[in-house]
């Protein structure tokens, strides 16, 4: 019970001070059930998930995929202008919005805040920035914007390419459950460059896979910051589009 009222603390906080941002659900209030405890009420995505989404939707064209990510970074952009970091993006943690029930016409939409600001050992590994997985080793949690941006990127990766990376070495038999052992193997081969998540070449323009490589930079300080990524992927969505028609 402890953990989920830090979580929930840590949710009410986030939501309290993204209140207006786009591509942030919209707070609506928050619920305390006698089981599960306390939570909080967003507005609810009809389109469910972006992984429930794309997987519905698998022959939308390249620049609505584009367009979906350069949303979700551009409210991670607003999260960041107001010195809130999320901590654990993957397309399990945003979900499609249709605004006014107009279903032609969707917003994405950022929901659990629950790590903003406070890392937990819950952050989706294959999805974590470096730094979030070797904070998992050692328990030395300093973390920022830029870890949400090779998460973003990550992302990114998943709606243009339509396929999540998830590297060999999560999925030894050998990890089972134990979280601790995976981030120390995955970690060890970051640093030793044996894997490093990349896109497949011609999907979009080398400028822009250049902006998302970058957000892989094991230096969090040299990684482009979620506004610039957005403006890439947008940029990138108008060009696909323009082509398209």
């Amino acid at each position: 019970m402890a953990d989920s009222i830090h979580e929930f603390r840590n949710e009410l906080r986030g939501s309290y001070l993204t209140v207006g941002l786009p591509n942030v659900a919209p707070f609506v209030g928050f619920i305390v059930d006698r089981t599960l405890g306390p939570g909080i009420v967003t507005r609810f995505g009809e389109g469910g998930t972006v992984s429930q989404f794309l997987e519905r939707n698998k022959f939308i064209p390249a620049h609505i995929r584009l367009r979906l990510a350069a949303e979700l970074c551009t409210g991670v952009a607003g999260m960041h202008a107001r010195n809130v970091v999320h901590g654990d993006i993957n397309p399990k943690n945003v979900v499609i919005g249709f605004p006014n029930g107009v279903v032609g016409k969707f917003e994405v939409w950022i929901i659990d805040l629950s790590s903003a600001r406070a890392l937990s050992a819950q952050c989706t590994i294959s999805y974590a920035s470096p730094e979030q997985v070797r904070a998992g080793v050692t328990g030395d949690f300093r973390w920022g914007a830029p870890s949400d941006v090779w998460s973003l990127a990550m992302v990114a990766l998943y709606c243009i390419n339509g396929v999540a990376w998830e590297p060999e070495v999560l999925k030894r038999p050998q990890i089972g459950n134990d979280i601790f052992k995976a981030c120390q193997l995955y970690l060890k081969e970051l640093d030793d460059g044996r894997i490093w998540p990349a896109l497949p070449p011609n999907l979009v323009s080398k400028s822009t896979a250049d902006v998302i490589h970058a957000c892989f930079t094991m230096d969090p300080e040299r990684r482009p910051s979620s506004a610039a990524l957005a403006a890439a992927l947008e940029q990138e969505a108008y060009r696909l589009e323009l082509l398209s028609t």
